[in-house]
């Protein structure tokens, strides 16, 4: 978030926060409305680089978005007049609500305050903007390194318009026309047809795409059979459309995407660490419960966490919902229909009291690379 003038100093600000930000979790945040604010105001001719990162986030200040007269106060202190910090202040923390703050005081050092050209202005984004970041980062790198293509396709937008519905499943490939009691492609069983003239006629159109169904269905077969996904390959394909296949991951970025669910699930899973994470969400466990974490998440969260400082509390950006969730997020955009359908499912395949739902996605990738794995609660035990 950039705003007003000292542009290139906000945005050096930022990268900043977005290099450093491991030595910002000593400062634990306890709740959305945690805000960090650190210096990093230099003397004419340095930059916010020649700054010791340790001795910055040493020093920096704990405040509160719901404390507003106390954050005033504070910037003040530090050469921000109220004039100009409690509309900046005011603005920020309404543009950031229920979201963890990182502020950065850039620009000038005060002892430049003699200058006539003085300037100095604040940098801000949030906890989540800068995990976003490093997660696109680590999975970007890991992808390039590993020689695997990147997907252009890799939002929820993708992942809606490349599903169907169920109205659109029970047509018929050729014609377009409804019906319950139709006939099957004998080679990938998913497309639909009135009649075996329909299906003569369409297969001209549908032959490649019925090559590409069964690759992909073979594909999620062999997370279903190695790595124990709740997902067989004929119930995940059957629901992309023919645009959508052209989304679903290659021969090679399908490898990639195995070798990463096997080191998460050893890693994260079996080790106890999720478990451990989402516990506090599950209450008396009569509820089922599912979380997503992403690739680079997981990677930037490990990295974080194996260096972390003693006391420190390694973030990760993470979603847990319960079933009774789902509703709310349906009629809030969070999750399509498709989307909703497709996690009742799995909520039904897990027994609440014994394991939660975890799905794992490579998001750059593409949207179809994901895995969901049922976790058995027992793993908490093994959390270090």
């Amino acid at each position: 978030m950039v705003m007003g003038k000292g542009v290139e100093e906000q945005k050096a600000g930022v990268d900043w926060l977005l290099k450093n930000y491991a030595h910002l979790e000593q400062h634990r945040l306890t709740g959305d409305d945690d805000v960090i604010v650190v210096d990093l105001r230099v003397d004419r001719g340095k930059d916010v680089w020649s700054l010791d990162a340790e001795l910055v986030a040493a020093s920096a200040k704990m405040l509160s978005s719901k404390k507003l007269s106390d954050a005033v106060r504070y910037f003040d202190g530090i050469g921000y007049p109220q004039s100009y910090g409690k509309p900046l202040l005011k603005q920020l923390f309404k543009k950031a609500a229920n979201q963890n703050l990182l502020l950065a005081a850039v620009g000038d050092s005060r002892r430049e305050v003699a200058r006539e050209d003085f300037s100095h202005c604040v940098a801000c984004t949030t906890t989540k903007g800068i995990l976003d970041l490093r997660s696109k980062l680590v999975s970007s790198m890991a992808a390039k390194r590993a020689g695997v293509e990147l997907s252009d396709a890799i939002g929820y937008n993708d992942i809606g318009a490349a599903k169907m519905d169920n109205s659109e499943r029970k047509r018929c490939g050729m014609c377009g026309k409804e019906g319950q009691n139709m006939r099957c492609c004998a080679a990938c069983g998913q497309v639909r047809y009135c009649d075996r003239d329909c299906q003569k006629r369409h297969w001209k159109q549908h032959k490649t795409v019925c090559r590409r169904r069964q690759e992909a269905t073979a594909m999620t077969n062999q997370l279903h059979d190695q790595l124990g996904s709740l997902e067989t390959g004929h119930n995940t394909v059957k629901w992309i459309s023919d645009e959508g296949l052209g989304k679903f991951p290659s021969k090679e970025q399908h490898s990639e995407f195995t070798k990463a669910v096997g080191a998460f699930r050893t890693n994260f899973l079996e080790s106890g660490l999720v478990a451990k994470m989402v516990w506090d969400h599950a209450g008396d466990k009569s509820v089922p419960l599912h979380c997503n974490i992403d690739y680079g998440d997981y990677v930037d969260f490990m990295s974080r966490w194996c260096d972390g400082r003693p006391g420190s509390r390694t973030n990760i950006n993470m979603l847990v919902c319960l079933s009774s969730d789902l509703d709310k997020m349906r009629a809030t955009g969070a999750i399509t229909e498709v989307g909703a359908r497709m996690m009742r499912d799995v909520f039904a395949k897990v027994d609440p009291k014994t394991h939660f739902s975890c799905c794992f996605t490579y998001k750059v990738l593409g949207p179809f690379a994901e895995v969901i794995l049922s976790v058995p609660w027992s793993t908490h035990d093994n959390a270090p």
